[in-house]
């Protein structure tokens, strides 16, 4: 190959010096400057070469005038973007009301990518989760932006065992917002590392009206409960609900039953551009959670 190249550089400058020189005198005539021509042993290709350049000299070619103009780079900082971005997602209402009885305020966030969630017994009773690698106590929990500071499992202060530990459930939120890591500081809370969940709290219908449920399922797992909307009463509405849930457990020993009362109130005011909210939760769970107990000791002390 390098014997090609020389090869091809040779015939180039030794072999066709007529194009080369041709080319040049048309090049720089374009230009405007002017081209003498010097030929020692052949007077006549000297004139001609000389008529050439005098007839191409004559024929100046104006293409015209090329500017440019510059913004200012202030210019361009004025329209640099603002507000830096966050990635986040969102349960909506709709996937809360047709999700399975089976599933709790924990389990549901499993829908979203980044979010381990399972419980080993029913109604959310021994709940885990993990949220972007986080496990509890390094992501924040809120309900309407209200820091729940890990209430499901007690990990933010490291203190006792949480296993029934359910401050709320599905049939007190409206959605779910998920941000993730390190977010807005809007939406940041206590130690959001992973990142932080809000629970939206239903709200109060516009209407007057009210529904009931009632579902039955494997393990003896029955659930009931009702909800009732005042609609406006002079501005004001409200919604009360309670439902009840019990199972025996898929595991044994591990029966649990769960009460939950929540109430919302709202009062808009200022044409409907502020309002004064009220919310109030009350759940109570009780069960049994089993425990790994050496065969020895059950059979002689006895379960108690």
């Amino acid at each position: 190959m390098k014997e090609q190249s020389n090869c091809g550089r040779r015939r180039f400058c030794g072999y066709e010096p007529r194009k080369t020189a041709l080319a040049i005198s048309v090049g720089l005539s374009l230009a405007g400057m002017p081209i003498i021509g010097y030929a020692m042993d052949n007077p006549s290709a000297s004139t001609a070469a000389e008529s050439a350049t005098s007839r191409a000299s004559s024929a100046t070619i104006n293409i015209g005038e090329v500017s440019a103009h510059k913004k200012p780079s202030s210019v361009a900082k004025a329209h640099a973007p603002l507000k830096a971005p966050y990635t986040e997602h969102a349960i909506g209402a709709q996937a809360i009301r047709h999700a399975s009885p089976a599933q709790n305020a924990q389990t549901i966030l499993a829908r979203k990518p980044s979010i381990n969630a399972f419980s080993t017994g029913p109604n959310g009773v021994r709940s885990t989760i993990t949220f972007r690698s986080f496990t509890s106590g390094q992501f924040t929990e809120t309900f309407d932006g209200i820091p729940l500071n890990d209430m499901f499992n007690g990990a933010a202060t490291n203190s006792a065992s949480m296993r029934n530990a359910i401050p709320l459930t599905l049939a007190d939120t409206a959605g779910i917002q998920i941000y993730n890591g390190i977010n807005n500081p809007a939406v940041n809370g206590y130690n959001s590392l992973g990142g932080t969940i809000n629970y939206k709290p239903l709200q109060p219908a516009r209407h007057l009206g009210g529904a009931v449920e009632v579902g039955y399922g494997s393990f003896d797992t029955a659930n009931w409960g009702a909800v009732f909307n005042t609609g406006s009463l002079g501005g004001f509405r409200s919604v009360f609900s309670f439902h009840r849930q019990t199972s025996r457990g898929w595991v044994k020993n591990s029966a649990d039953q769960n009460n939950n009362f929540y109430y919302a109130g709202v009062m808009p005011y200022d044409g409907g551009r502020s309002r004064i909210s009220t919310y109030l939760i009350v759940n109570h769970n009780t069960g049994y959670t089993p425990h790994s107990v050496p065969e020895p000791l059950v059979n002689r002390y006895g379960i108690s």
